[in-house]
């Protein structure tokens, strides 16, 4: 580290079982706590939370249906302070309007969840006197406006800095002594075989912010899962016993680096065209397994070995079954090197399927996520 500085005390709070602050669910006491004596001695903390908006999700409060963007199968997300819900895949904003779009209700609509907005609100509840500023995609206005927050900080301008990702990209703030992680494992939940890879790169990456000048730093993070291995070697700042443990359920599970992965994505503005296209390479592939049936009425996940041992995972609709209006199913490919699945896959697509001009097929070979 910078001057030798020493590496912060990392802490885990069990959220099922630490008491938690009045006013808000997602801040400890402890949390609090710790803030409110960094502000009396003058020195600067962060608050990481890697989630945009006021919060994740809006429901009717009647029907219970959720607020979803048109063009992606996800929900919008509530932005208080332009008081509009937002598809952060697709940028899909429209006023947020009582009026429920699936019955008609006019009661206002449930707000559930919490983004970087809402925790900004409930630190100006708990500090009204102290300086915040929250650093995010929706705060930057203008190409320099990144640089402006950055010299406002080191200018001690900033008493408390509230955060995405954006904030554990190298910046160095010597006067930064203290780092709260709220809602650490968000990244643990999603369906990815790297989430705990990226889990731990992130609390790392963050947990270094603290302490980087003649100060010593703490972290406090917040979890419901405190016994993961992501956290524990996040909080021992030991990377060899994460790669250790890591390595062994990757080896369990059959996945990378130990195997290697294709994934097969169809995507068309008509849904059922996406999945006939997906199932005609599938049975495209089930000519080099046997002669039996292959019907899509069951999801094959077979463990017979086809050609050169390549393993088929599918056909099932993606996680992110729409996106940008283009509807999208997958199938992924699995063998302990990525050539027999090329092979399979040259002699599989050697005559396509037919392919209308608005109707692709994507090919990614080592997937950076399964999505």
């Amino acid at each position: 580290r910078i001057n030798q500085a020493l590496l912060p005390e990392v802490r885990l709070l069990d959220m099922k079982t630490v008491p938690g602050q009045k006013g808000s669910p997602y801040f400890s006491s402890e949390l609090v706590e710790a803030l409110r004596l960094c502000l009396l001695k003058k020195e600067q903390s962060i608050v990481f939370l890697n989630r945009r908006g006021f919060a994740p999700l809006v429901r009717c409060s009647k029907c219970e249906s959720t607020f979803t963007c048109p063009n992606c199968s996800l929900s919008l997300v509530y932005h208080q302070v332009a008081n509009q819900v937002q598809c952060h895949q697709c940028d899909f904003v429209k006023p947020l309007v009582q009026r429920c779009p699936e019955c008609g209700n006019d009661h206002a609509p449930i707000i559930i969840g919490t983004g970087t907005e809402q925790v900004e609100k409930n630190l100006k509840m708990f500090f009204p006197a102290a300086r915040i500023l929250r650093m995010d995609r929706d705060s930057l206005h203008g190409k320099h406006a990144l640089s402006k927050m950055h010299d406002r900080i080191r200018r001690h301008e900033v008493d408390i800095v509230i955060g995405t990702q954006l904030v554990t990209k190298g910046h160095d703030f010597p006067e930064v002594t203290l780092v709260g992680v709220i809602l650490s494992d968000l990244s643990l939940n999603i369906p990815d075989f790297r989430a705990s890879e990226r889990t731990f790169q992130l609390l790392t990456q963050v947990a270094g912010r603290a302490g980087r000048g003649y100060k010593p730093g703490k972290v406090l993070i917040q979890t419901h899962n405190p016994r993961h291995h992501s956290l524990l070697c996040a909080k021992e700042h030991d990377t060899r016993q994460f790669r250790e443990l890591e390595l062994e359920r990757r080896q369990n599970l059959r996945m990378p680096p130990f195997y290697s992965l294709t994934l097969v994505v169809c995507s068309s503005p008509h849904e059922k065209r996406a999945e006939n296209l997906i199932w005609e390479i599938a049975e495209k592939i089930q000519k080099f397994y046997s002669n039996k049936n292959y019907s899509n009425t069951t999801q094959f996940t077979s463990e017979i070995k086809p050609i050169d041992s390549v393993q088929v995972i599918g056909p099932i609709e993606a996680p992110m079954k729409k996106l940008r209006n283009r509807f999208r199913w997958q199938l992924l490919l699995k063998a302990e090197n990525v050539r027999p699945i090329l092979r399979l896959l040259k002699q599989v697509l050697e005559t396509p399927p037919s392919t209308r001009r608005d109707e692709l097929i994507q090919i990614d070979v080592d997937p950076h996520h399964l999505m």
